[in-house]
């Protein structure tokens, strides 16, 4: 397999996006620029230069609605919908099938295709600290959801001789994979996005980045990589939240090094 290099990564990834931006439009369904995505493009109106991947998301009406629409209508040829109980964690990716990606390569080495992910935005309880249970147990499932699927595989592997005791004494109770990532689209769904104050991305951070439902009542265009993509109207509001340890939530300030988080991964055109 021919190996890609960061450049074309990039550049796979925004025609990955800007299908989904096409496919959304025709079919009404909103969603906004995410997490580093959003960010680079009121920071940098492109990529954050040490980036190498693209999230977004959509208010969970819109998700389901994705979900439901794209299992009959495929958004195009080389691209697939990769659903919660095939991907490595809780949320939807859309993935382009020419491409593989090696997730984890020094470790797990979990080959997919190269993707963008999607994350549901939950309703939360009023209350902040219900808020903060909440999205703890939800994080626990899915913690328990990867530990199931993968940690126990490579543990047993490991050199580590605790983690290689853990995985031996785990793995008969591990046979049904499903269930905690099952368990933790439930408590997810809980709260019902349309009667909920605050919203969070809970299946990807918990209560982590935890907003006003308002700051996503509407989308302002934003630059990314030369093309006008949708941002939350609150984005400001939202970032300053969803980077709060970095900076005091100053996102326009560049982080440290230490801060600066690189996905562990291999890409290559598949043959």
């Amino acid at each position: 397999m021919k190996k890609i290099g960061p450049d074309e990564q990039r550049k796979l990834l925004f025609d990955l996006l800007t299908e989904v931006d096409v496919f959304c439009k025709k079919n009404n369904i909103r969603y906004f620029l995410d997490s580093g995505t959003l960010l680079g493009a009121i920071r940098h109106k492109d990529f954050i230069p040490w980036d190498d991947d693209i999230d977004i998301c959509m208010p969970r009406p819109d998700y389901d609605r994705f979900i439901k629409i794209t299992n009959s209508t495929p958004i195009s040829d080389n691209i697939y919908v990769l659903k919660e109980k095939e991907a490595l964690f809780c949320y939807i990716k859309v993935c382009d099938k020419r491409v593989a990606l090696i997730e984890y390569p020094q470790t797990l080495r979990m080959e997919i295709n190269l993707y963008i992910d999607i994350f549901p935005k939950d309703g939360l309880p009023n209350n902040e600290r219900k808020a903060k249970r909440h999205g703890q147990k939800v994080l626990f499932y899915n913690k328990v959801y990867w530990f199931n699927k993968y940690s126990v595989k490579v543990w047993k592997k490991s050199k580590n001789k605790l983690k290689k005791i853990i995985a031996y004494i785990c793995y008969p109770f591990c046979h049904d994979k499903l269930w905690p990532l099952n368990k933790a689209i439930r408590l997810a769904r809980k709260y019902r996005y349309e009667d909920s104050e605050y919203v969070s991305s809970l299946l990807a951070g918990g209560c982590r980045g935890r907003i006003r439902k308002s700051c996503f009542c509407k989308e302002t265009m934003v630059t990314f990589h030369n093309r006008q993509f949708p941002a939350p109207i609150g984005y400001d509001e939202y970032l300053r939240e969803l980077y709060r340890d970095i900076n005091d939530g100053d996102y326009m300030t560049l982080p440290n090094d230490c801060d600066k988080i690189k996905h562990e991964c291999e890409i290559y055109w598949k043959e």
